[in-house]
């Protein structure tokens, strides 16, 4: 074992032992009350920005204050409901089911941090990371799910020397 196997199994472990005592449903719940506040921020910042935008100045800063201010508040409450009802699934008859599936659930998102980590890595040292990794048995696993998620990126964003050239099409000079 290297020295990155050992780094990427004390990740997965980690997140397998958060999944554990949050369990299943607090972990699901939780994501999406991220995707909730997220949704609600993008659509209600508006509603707030009058009230914000005669105490500021400039329009940028009371545009981010008033997402700031509707992401936290509207976190919070989908975060105290995700935690209530992650909290009744963990009292109920299921709550040693709820566990044992956040140890699993836990664990794909420990590998998934891996996998972004790979993804940003790579994006900043390029084949480099290639040394790093080198001799790990869990290195494949993780650089053929980096190439998945950089493929699903858009191409501003994915790594490469240049973009491959399209028939019909010369630069201009």
């Amino acid at each position: 074992m290297t020295t990155a196997d050992i780094v990427a199994l004390t990740t997965m472990g980690l997140a397998a032992l958060w999944g554990m005592f949050n369990g299943f449903w607090t972990l699901v719940l939780g994501f999406a009350a991220w995707a909730g506040a997220i949704w609600v921020t993008v659509e209600c910042y508006a509603l707030l920005l009058p009230f914000i935008a005669p105490h500021v100045g400039d329009v940028v800063v009371a545009k981010g204050l008033a997402m700031a201010s509707c992401f936290v508040v509207s976190i919070l409450i989908f975060s105290s409901i995700a935690r209530r009802a992650g909290r009744l699934v963990q009292g109920s008859v299921l709550g040693s089911v709820d566990r044992l599936l956040g140890i699993g659930l836990g664990a794909a998102v420990g590998f998934g941090f891996l996998v972004i980590g790979f993804v940003a890595l790579h994006a900043f040292f390029g084949r480099g990371i290639v040394f790093i990794v080198h001799g790990s048995h869990l290195a494949p696993y993780i650089e053929r799910s980096a190439s998945y998620l950089e493929g699903l990126l858009p191409s501003f964003a994915q790594t490469g020397v240049a973009p491959l050239s399209a028939p019909g099409h010369d630069a201009a000079i």
